[in-house]
Parts: structure tokens; sequence; C-alpha cells
């Protein structure tokens, strides 16, 4: 259905778009069934491709329970930890 409304296997676009909150579901359904690597990537890419907007819900939405890359922290000033002796704090 996203498929034929989007025109993403060749055919025309029908003009007209799916509410995110489907989508969202959608993919939410696919991923609880275990069809996140079969389909969800898939269809992402192809709405990607075909230019549809995709906002960060949808891409949360196919991610899943997927784990989250580790991003490196970085050391801030108001930790909460002691202060390091390189570390200076000005008043």
């Amino acid at each position: 259905m996203v498929d034929t409304v989007y025109g993403l296997t060749g055919s025309k676009p029908m003009g007209c778009s799916i509410v995110e909150d489907a989508l969202e579901s959608l993919l939410a359904s696919l991923v609880q069934n275990g069809f996140r690597e079969e389909l969800c990537t898939g269809l992402l890419e192809r709405l990607r491709a075909a230019k549809v907007p995709v906002s960060g819900r949808l891409m949360a939405s196919a991610l899943g329970s997927q784990a989250a890359p580790a991003w490196p922290q970085k050391e801030t000033a108001w930790s909460a930890e002691k202060p390091s002796k390189k570390m200076h704090r000005y008043y």
C-alpha cells in the first residue's frame, strides 16, 4: 500500500500521502513482529530515495528496540563528580 501511494515500485505516485502516525504504527508493528531487516529497512530506503520526508519519529519506529550507537561522552565542567586538578572553576 505504501509503495503504491508513493509510487515506490516504479508506478506513478497517487498524489496523496499517508498520515505519519499511520506509517509509524505500520513500522512499529513490523518491527514488533520481527520484520525490521526484511521489510522496514527497505521501505525506509525507498521512501528516502523517492524524496518522501522521513521524520526522526519514523526512523525511531523503524529502529524499534535496536540498540543506539554508543556516542562518545564529552567531559563537562558542570559534572556532579569531584573536579579533577586539571579542571578550573571560574567564579
